[in-house]
């Protein structure tokens, strides 16, 4: 089984499920609301687990109810949850979303734990990462603790994925230090200070971010789907159409479709598919975790697909 190292965020996400997002001085009653189990970083691991890989999470949760709650749920799916610390001073992460009736989503996040972890914590999965096939990082910061994971890794000599999100600005150091970038649109064009705005333009960042070092960039684009980039060719394919209930972790499934291809040697093309199809059964189904597919429900899904293109009369 391949193995990844997850190093990112844990949440837990308060969601508010409303006809539309109050405006300023506006209170909208909530339809539903969910207390969930979340975080880019959990998320990440979360589906990858789901895909078939074995995953150790590297993060932050603070010693009240929730942090208890959030490893709880996170061991139910098999996810190693050792080099998870408990923080003594600062409570859980906590994001706030906002979910409309179209399915897109408003989110404050209250930083608790996340960025606390500190170099020691990344000692503690050293040697995870020295077992790993994959490192996944993901910071919404410029945190000083990203360039000691890099070198930790890449003196292990493993393969790094980097999603940045919300972005910032990577200095040439890091994106030299990384193998494959992942980042939206609005992402994209703050590392890049190229404008995106349709796939040409995705084409022309993509290619930009490319020769700044990281061997592969992909940027995903929404509905548009995705472009992928290095240093020898570019595709992009579209999403795949779908009654869309929920966005909230459609791009950490897409990251979890992206690294389950590479760790299993798939082109460019099956990896950018299976991806949008992460993402896209994330969206159908509310929630983050509880949204995530496993690798038959996907390869179920892809199945469907091809056979609509192939015959446009099945049913």
């Amino acid at each position: 089984m391949k193995k990844v190292v997850v190093v990112g965020s844990l949440n837990i996400d308060l969601i508010a499920k409303t006809p539309h997002a109050p405006a300023a001085g506006e209170t909208v009653n909530a339809e539903k609301f969910f207390v969930v189990a979340g975080g880019k970083g959990a998320n990440q691991a979360v589906g990858m687990a789901r895909l078939g890989l074995e995953v150790t999470l590297v993060g932050r949760v603070g010693k009240e109810y929730f942090g208890e709650f959030l490893i709880q749920e996170l061991q139910k799916e098999n996810l190693n949850t050792s080099c998870i610390v408990r923080d003594d001073e600062a409570m859980t992460s906590i994001a706030m979303i906002i979910l409309d009736a179209a399915g897109e989503n408003r989110i404050v996040v209250a930083q608790g734990s996340n960025y606390r972890i500190t170099t020691s914590d990344i000692d503690r999965a050293k040697g995870d990462i020295e077992m790993a096939d994959l490192v996944v990082c993901h910071f919404g910061r410029p945190h000083p603790v990203l360039p000691y994971v890099l070198k930790l890794a890449k003196t292990a000599h493993k393969r790094v994925l980097l999603n940045p999100a919300p972005a910032f600005a990577l200095s040439d150091e890091i994106l030299k230090s990384v193998d494959y970038l992942i980042v939206n649109q609005g992402e994209a064009e703050i590392i890049s200070g190229s404008q995106v705005t349709d796939v040409e333009s995705a084409y022309r960042a993509a290619a930009q971010l490319q020769k700044m070092g990281p061997e592969e960039v992909v940027i995903t684009l929404g509905a548009e789907g995705a472009v992928f980039s290095n240093s020898n060719y570019q595709i992009h394919l579209p999403a795949y159409p779908i009654s869309v209930v929920d966005t909230t972790a459609a791009g950490d499934a897409f990251i979890a479709g992206f690294v389950f291809g590479t760790l299993n040697d798939w082109t460019a093309e099956q990896r950018i598919r299976f991806a949008n199809a992460c993402g896209a059964l994330a969206s159908a189904s509310m929630g983050a975790i509880s949204s995530l597919r496993r690798q038959e429900e996907v390869e179920q899904f892809l199945a469907i697909r091809k056979e609509e293109e192939e015959n446009p009369n099945y049913l």
